[in-house]
């Protein structure tokens, strides 16, 4: 049976996986010590974004190329919209954002789009132009990370610092050749660490494109343990001598056992777990109904006295949420502003030093260009160093700038040694040897002296300006470079942290000004206590089965959790409980899962308990993991065909013809079913709700169930005339795809190719987005004909 090719593992492994395994395992006879040997963690399985978690950043993209690409997004954002007319770069940026970022856009192909546009302007013009002499330059700066690419000549430059400015490993100025395919490789294995990239392109779906990315990785774990953790076990087991593989002592049946207990009990903790939260859910759905049968009863016998406490109670609890709110921000506004001096602060003590150095390399730039062709000796220096200040090549400009320290005296003694020298300087040979044992000559003294008043001359010609230049490097402490490249990051940073803090201040101040006139109008003549004795005196006229139904009504509402009862929306109670009973629902099959697991392990257990020392021990250690390496291979090979077929079509499939894959389904047998239902677990993970269209809004539909093998979805709350697909279907694929499992470092980057039909969906799902810890960012495309120029702005 051949193998998948193994590949490493660099994000975590679902838990879903682990269990599928364990259970595998278990009904092989693997012990439990093995199992967990075999499952045990490590830095290469249980990597997780460290960088992220939820912080927005910057995006700024250049790209030289005849129609060139200069992206900005200036302010922190989650999610960005690239907006334009046709034709204008916007589809060519994102294939050149996601490329660099090491996208491999042959694993992403059969979901761009039907014409193979995307495809070939990637592999045809962008990849090839970055390997030969294009230049680009990409920089993502957060709070919580810097990321900086620079490619030139061939070659791409790394570089990944946190939020103390401290460079990780393999990405400090990391420098990579994108000459031949074997390069990019490379460089897409590194940056797989740095990011995971989705490309949305027109051609989207949901369940194809996220089963092909779990089947993948399920595949690789499986193919992981079986080649790499059971090869080395069984490796271990075959050196042992025979009676330590072929038996188990009693103390080794006593681990055994206890093992298994503690197992079994732990199991069982979690089955008990999940019966709790099945019957919290059981408990909010019951209070739920009644809550809303309660309201129904008030709106039923409603009496004018009733109907006025009715709308004090509503809005009291309003004004008292309004000043709830007006107290946060005015608590936020005071933290903002003391935050806001502090950065402040930050930048008044380095931006000055920045801004000098800038100014005054400015002004030697003017005059190095008005004096160019007045310079002699310094004149191809001086040319070069116009490009460097346009480059911001540092280390050229702070050598250049060190020959300020030849002072105006110094032609003064050249003068003087070239003129006392120059009657006898032919013949003299002064008594120093060179390293080929030649004299020198007074004359070549003299025109190396000559030279050097040449150069003080030039250098004359471009003082003050090359001195004050000088004097500001100086003045900022910076020596290399690298120094000046950091401070200028520093500043950029700081003044990036002031402009959000900026508009935090004015956003909150805004709201604040919002928030007191909402309070008085819902007040109006009145304050609150005078609305509060106004309702007690209505009150006092109704009838005691009135009050009681006000009471039940907040009983209810403070056991389902809603704080304020009076302001309840009953088509949003019914959506929470439709929620809740499909949680239930994943809750049960989860702990159906468990179930089996323990029922297997109680079952191992009794036959340990059973067993005797060194004979009747149930299967042998290397017959069990033997059995198990052969499933996992059989399922990296099942799961390695379905992608396959899935991708391009079963008459492109190289490793099995269609009868052999389907031996191969039969022979996974049980086994296979256990493979479908995970996989369809955690593509409904992924993507828990359908997006529907209904009156008065939008709604997010629970997905009871997903089956990857025929893309079907099991939607019991779909309406009459309603269908599984169209903008819903595309919003999903948006979705999920940016739900993917990321152990990179700064987590999912989602790049979406137009939302197209799914453009009513745009706002909810971009708010689901911008929630996602391990999301870095997403930006959207939007085709806008009315647009002057391409623009590209923070939407979230």
């Amino acid at each position: 049976m051949n193998n998948t090719d193994q590949q490493e593992i660099i994000r975590p492994v679902r838990s879903e996986y682990k269990t599928l395994v364990e259970t595998i395992a278990l009904s092989v006879g693997v012990t439990a010590d093995n199992i967990s040997e075999l499952l045990e963690s490590n830095e290469q399985l249980t990597r997780a974004s460290t960088l992220i978690k939820g912080k927005p950043c910057t995006v700024k993209l250049n790209i030289e190329k005849d129609y060139p690409i200069s992206l900005d997004s200036k302010k922190l954002g989650r999610v960005f919209e690239l907006s334009g007319q046709s034709d204008r770069n916007k589809t060519t940026s994102l294939i050149y954002l996601a490329t660099i970022l090491g996208i491999n856009w042959d694993e992403t192909r059969p979901f761009l789009d039907k014409d193979d546009k995307v495809f070939h302007t990637a592999s045809r013009i962008v990849v090839p132009s970055l390997a030969r002499s294009q230049k680009a330059n990409l920089r993502l700066t957060s709070t919580g990370f810097d990321l900086a690419i620079s490619i030139a000549e061939g070659k791409a430059t790394i570089l990944l610092q946190d939020e103390k400015g401290q460079a990780l490993p393999d990405c400090d100025n990391r420098v990579v050749s994108l000459a031949s395919s074997e390069d990019w490789q490379e460089y897409r294995r590194l940056m797989a660490f740095i990011c995971d990239v989705q490309f949305v392109g027109k051609s989207r779906d949901f369940i194809g494109q996220v089963s092909i990315e779990e089947s993948k990785d399920l595949g690789n774990f499986c193919s992981y343990i079986a080649t790499n953790k059971i090869a080395i076990k069984l490796s271990s087991l075959r050196n042992l001598p025979r009676d330590q593989v072929y038996g188990r002592t009693e103390k080794d049946l006593a681990q055994e056992i206890s093992i298994l207990t503690n197992r079994s009990t732990g199991l069982q903790k979690e089955i008990d777990g999940f019966n709790n939260e099945i019957t919290n859910f059981q408990q909010l759905i019951l209070s739920s109904q009644e809550l809303i049968s309660t309201y129904r009863k008030l709106e039923e016998i409603q009496t004018p006295d009733l109907a006025e406490v009715l709308h004090c109670l509503k809005r009291e609890e309003m004004v008292r949420d309004q000043d709830k709110e007006r107290e946060n921000l005015e608590k936020n506004i005071i933290n903002v502003e003391n935050d806001l001096m502090i950065v402040q602060d930050d930048l008044a003590q380095v931006e000055p030093l920045f801004n000098k150095i800038i100014f005054d390399l400015d002004a030697l730039k003017s005059k190095i260009a008005n004096e160019l062709k007045n310079l002699s000796a310094l004149s191809g220096y001086a040319a070069q160093v116009l490009s460097g200040i346009a480059a911001k090549n540092y280390d050229a400009l702070l050598a250049f700038c060190s020959y300020a320290q030849v002072d105006d005296e110094v032609i003064n003694l050249l003068d003087g040694i070239l003129k006392a020298s120059k009657e006898f300087s032919k013949g003299l040979v002064i008594p120093i040897k060179t390293l080929d044992d030649n004299r020198i000559k007074l004359v070549e003294l003299e025109q190396s002296w000559s030279e050097a008043r040449l150069i003080a001359l030039d250098i004359q010609r471009l003082n003050p300006e090359l001195k004050n230049a000088y004097s500001a490097f100086n003045a900022a402490g910076l020596s290399s470079g690298q120094d000046v490249h950091k401070l200028e990051s520093s500043v950029e940073t700081i003044q990036l942290r002031i402009k959000d803090k900026e508009r935090l201040l004015k956003e909150f101040t805004n709201n604040l000004k919002i928030i007191k006139e909402t309070i008085q109008s819902l007040l109006g003549s009145e304050n609150l206590l005078e609305l509060k004795e106004r309702r007690v005196q209505y009150t006092q006229l109704l009838l005691p089965n009135q009050k009681d139904l006000l009471e039940r009504v907040e009983q209810l509402s403070e056991a389902v959790g809603f704080t304020d009862p009076w302001q309840l929306n009953l088509s949003e109670l019914q959506d929470f409980i439709r929620e809740w009973s499909n949680k239930i629902q994943l809750l049960e099959n989860s702990k159906a899962e468990k179930e089996e697991t323990e029922r297997i392990v109680r079952n191992h257990l009794i036959e340990m308990k059973r067993s005797s020392p060194r004979n009747d021990t149930g299967r042998l250690q290397i017959d069990a993991l033997i059995d198990l390496q052969k499933i996992l291979l059989l399922i990296s090979n099942y799961l390695n065909e379905y992608r396959r077929k899935r991708e391009r079509g079963q008459e492109e499939s190289k490793l099995y013809t269609s009868a052999q894959f389907e031996q191969l389904k039969e022979q996974l047998g049980k086994n296979g079913k256990e493979v479908h239902q995970t996989l369809n677990r955690v593509i409904r993970k992924r993507c828990p709700v359908m997006y529907k269209n209904r009156a008065p809004g939008q709604k997010k539909i629970p997905v009871h169930d997903y089956d990857f093998l025929t893309g079907e979805q099991v939607v019991p709350d779909l309406q009459m005339g309603e269908w599984a697909g169209g903008g819903g279907d595309s919003a999903m694929t948006v979705f999920g795809l940016a739900t993917k499992s990321s152990g990179s470092y700064i987590g999912t980057i989602l790049l979406v190719d137009e939302f197209n039909d799914a453009e009513t969906f745009k706002d909810t799902v971009c708010e689901d987005l911008a929630v996602l810890e391990h999301l870095a960012f997403a930006i959207f495309v939007n085709q806008d004909p009315e647009a002057f120029a391409v623009s590209f702005e923070v939407i979230k």
